[in-house]
């Protein structure tokens, strides 16, 4: 099954990303997109936002916009599948369930709802994503080669070199 290669940096470092398009691989012609995110924290339980965030990733201008629309349309579907299971069970579930127990079972019949919504972002993860917790940002990629470039560029060469050959393949590693 498909899955996503996750690389974290310090939120502080500014990403190199390999000079082709994240989606498809093909050169692209300087063109990027902005992802946006927010910062997981302790405070977002409370404040229910968190503090927001971009990253500027390279993508063709063809591959943008289905970028774009994978992550928004991603996020629209998700609300139409739990408001959908609200408009169609909730009356059910406001005659037979006790009251102290209601908004429960409408939660827990909403995620069962969206267990294949979930199961589809696992299995055909997109090409890129960013999740930001804490003092670090974690860059997931489809590509498992665009994220081994990825590494490289972003991996501080003067560290320990033995900590990169675990976790690079032979052919990025080059014996000082």
């Amino acid at each position: 099954m498909p899955h996503s290669t996750d690389i974290e940096l310090p939120i502080e470092q500014k990403p190199i990303f390999p000079g082709r398009c994240v989606r498809c691989g093909q050169e692209h012609d300087d063109h990027t997109i902005r992802l946006w995110t927010h910062k997981v924290s302790w405070w977002t339980l409370l404040t229910f936002a968190g503090k927001p965030m971009s990253v500027r990733v390279p993508a063709c201008r063809p591959c943008s916009w289905l970028i774009r629309f994978q992550r928004v349309g991603g996020v629209i579907c998700m609300l139409a599948i739990a408001w959908l299971v609200m408009w169609l069970v909730y009356p059910w579930i406001k005659l037979n369930v006790a009251a102290p127990f209601k908004n429960y079972v409408a939660m827990a019949l909403i995620m069962i709802a969206l267990l294949p919504w979930f199961y589809w972002e696992i299995a055909f993860p997109p090409c890129i994503d960013i999740t930001a917790i804490g003092d670090s940002i974690t860059y997931e990629f489809r590509s498992e080669d665009y994220a081994d470039e990825f590494l490289f560029l972003n991996f501080d060469h003067e560290e320990d070199v033995s900590n990169l050959r675990k976790i690079l393949p032979d052919e990025y590693y080059a014996p000082p």
